[in-house]
């Protein structure tokens, strides 16, 4: 059976705990990604908040390079990429953001639905790993940056 995003969202999110499963739905086709996220409420503080902070940002960006690597693992793109699907939703540490760069432009409303996307600029081989260079945008620019992500074959 072909797996959609979809599928991969769903086992992505589950790898978290409910009030953290942030990503809704995936389009994906590497080394391209973009989806809806929403935030619904914010478990390790005392009160709601009225934006999204660095940590919840950073949760949805790790769900999306978590489905975006998975479907390249499965179509085996780009060519070389062998990391094993069933590892990859096994193991935490098949896939390492090792360095993240933000920048907020404006608040996100954590209230209502938003989309994010990424880009994979460089990715390469380098030893027993595969180093990504991802960047991204969230809410339309409110957030963006790069990433730098260490997959392990």
């Amino acid at each position: 059976m072909r797996m959609t995003g979809n599928d991969i969202v769903e086992k992505v999110t589950a790898l978290y705990a409910p009030p953290y499963r942030y990503l809704q739905d995936a389009h994906i086709d590497f080394p391209h990604a973009n989806r809806r996220f929403f935030v619904e409420k914010t478990e390790y503080f005392a009160h709601q908040l009225d934006h999204v902070t660095d940590v919840e940002a950073q949760i949805c960006l790790n769900q999306l390079c978590y489905a975006t690597f998975a479907e390249a693992a499965l179509t085996k793109k780009p060519e070389g990429f062998s990391s094993s699907l069933d590892e990859y939703f096994q193991k935490s540490d098949v896939m390492v953001i090792v360095e993240s760069r933000k920048r907020f432009t404006r608040k996100i409303d954590p209230r209502v639905p938003f989309i994010g996307g990424l880009a994979v600029e460089r990715f390469r081989k380098q030893g027993s790993l595969y180093l990504a260079s991802v960047d991204f945008s969230l809410d339309n620019g409110a957030a963006s940056g790069n990433l730098l992500v260490a997959l392990k074959e």
